[in-house]
């Protein structure tokens, strides 16, 4: 027979790491700017599982061209590692790229670095980025 209240305790170890590994402080909505080889605003919603995330990002260029991007990555304490995968409208046609974009995020802060490649015309862009976490999600 099993002892019950080591059954309790078991189940409520269990729980504990479940919540830890499903909940992060930094998930989200988040708002800021990038500057670089190109310069505009950013906006991106962030979504954990473990130290597994995944994300959405849209923004405008200065140039007014909007950017729409999915993204994959990991979440390690407050260390941010994203691939994103999207296009921009420009006036011509649609602009595939590809990047990473890593930094840190803490207490609602988040600064990094970013870097993508134009699919096109292989054309590499770097540069840095800030964001605001404007609504947490528990």
């Amino acid at each position: 027979m099993r002892n019950p209240s080591r059954v309790v305790f078991l189940a409520l170890v269990g729980a504990a790491i479940a919540v830890t590994g499903c909940s992060s402080p930094n998930r989200g909505h988040w708002a800021g700017s990038f500057e670089g080889s190109v310069a505009g605003t950013v906006e991106f919603t962030i979504d954990t599982r473990g130290s597994n995330l995944t994300g959405t990002m849209t923004g405008k260029t200065e140039g007014d061209e909007d950017f729409h991007a999915s993204m994959k990555g990991s979440l390690s304490g407050m260390d941010l590692v994203a691939e994103f995968e999207g296009s921009a409208t420009t006036d011509f046609r649609p602009v595939p790229f590809n990047g990473v974009m890593k930094g840190q995020l803490l207490q609602g802060k988040s600064h990094g670095s970013w870097e993508c490649t134009l699919r096109f015309t292989d054309q590499r862009m770097t540069g840095t980025w800030q964001a605001d976490q404007t609504v947490a999600v528990p």
